[in-house]
Formats: structure tokens, sequence, C-alpha cells
């Protein structure tokens, strides 16, 4: 008798796990479905929106949460879009097609710097079609340590004439191309901009030297 019971017992235990991992199992497919609905809804683009407020020039600003200030635009047959966020160098550039469909979208060191990490391109319904990561190259001494370079050198790196791009060379060196405002000027009262560039691979500054440009 006692022995049937631990079976009836063990059963209703086993019952109750599998009620409950299913539930959980649910719970998960559910917030996976309205994930992915989230996403599709911000990568679309809200054209009758941008039309309603653009501005006389064509392109429509906006800020949200005095976090993030966003810029769209209209070039041709697509819809363009910059996120700018605060205390960030980097900005989220976003193109849509004539639909609002999102078409490409990816990171990159202020306006004229460098491509960050993994650009993403769509097809013309939106679906994901190619994913390129700009990084590769650059994985022996990456954009954090470039970073740890620029601020032992008090570059302040939310300046707009501090820029970072990257490139390889014909030897297929991957090269660091960095320079900024040093805040001093020459005798024509021209600004001194300090030029470094660094190798990629060994992580070696190979070149330094000064410009002078207008203000």
């Amino acid at each position: 008798m006692k022995q049937l019971i631990f079976v009836v017992l063990l059963s209703l235990v086993f019952s109750c796990n599998g009620q409950e991992k299913d539930k959980q199992e649910v719970k998960k497919v559910k917030k996976e479905i309205q994930t992915s609905k989230k996403l599709e809804i911000m990568e679309k683009f809200d054209i009758n929106k941008f039309e309603k407020n653009k501005s006389e020039e064509g392109y429509y600003v906006f800020n949200l949460n005095n976090e993030e200030k966003i810029t769209q635009d209209k070039w041709g047959e697509e819809y363009s879009e910059k996120i700018e966020y605060k205390n960030n160098p980097f900005i989220l550039l976003k193109n849509y097609n004539i639909k609002g469909n999102i078409k490409l979208k990816g990171q990159q060191f202020h306006e004229s710097g460098f491509q960050n990490g993994i650009w993403r391109e769509f097809n013309d319904t939106g679906e994901l079609i190619k994913e390129t990561n700009y990084d590769v190259p650059y994985k022996n001494f990456s954009w954090e340590k470039v970073e740890e370079y620029l601020k032992s050198k008090n570059v302040n790196l939310m300046d707009g004439k501090t820029n970072v791009s990257r490139n390889e060379r014909q030897n297929n060196i991957p090269i660091w191309y960095l320079s900024w405002d040093t805040g001093k000027k020459d005798d024509s009262s021209f600004q001194i901009i300090q030029n470094v560039e660094i190798d990629a691979t060994s992580g070696k500054v190979i070149k330094e030297y000064q410009i002078s440009k207008e203000p």
C-alpha cells in the first residue's frame, strides 16, 4: 500500500514538473514572438510621421529621452535615419527602401569615421540577407585598445575634430588612422592636428605627424 502511494505521489510530481515546464516553454515562445514583432516595428520607417514633420529643407530631427538625437531624411528612392547617442562617439545609421523597409544598418565613428562591428543588409521585404563584420582584420589591435591609446593622450572622443578611420594597405596590413585637435595653434593661428598611424597587426605606432588646419 505504501509503495502504491509513493508511486502515485511520484507521478503527481512529474506531472506538475511537466506542466510547469510546458508553461515556461509557452512563455518563452510568446516572448520570442513579442520580441520579433517589436523588432519588426523598430525596423520599419514611419513614412507618414516623417512626411508630416519634415522641415522645409526636407529632414526631420527629434530627441528621445534626452539620450538620443534622431535625424531622418530622404535621398532619391531611399529614406535614411541617423541616431546619435549622448556621450557616445558612435552613431547608428539606417537606410530604408521606398516602402519603408529596412535596407542597411550599422554603426560608424562620428560622421566620417570607420564602420564599426557588424553591418547588416536586408532584402526588399526587410529580411536579413547579409552580415559583414568590419572588425575582423583589426582583432589583434581592436577598437578597445585604440580607445585606451586615445584616452592616454587625453583625446576627447566626443569632439567632432577627433577622427578614427582604418584601411588595409596594398601589402594587406590593416592600419588605424587617428587624428585629433591638440588644442594648440601655429604661428598663423591655425589649429594643430595630431595624426597617428597604428599597425593593427602588431599594435605599433608606425607614423606620427602634425598638420595645421584653418579654424
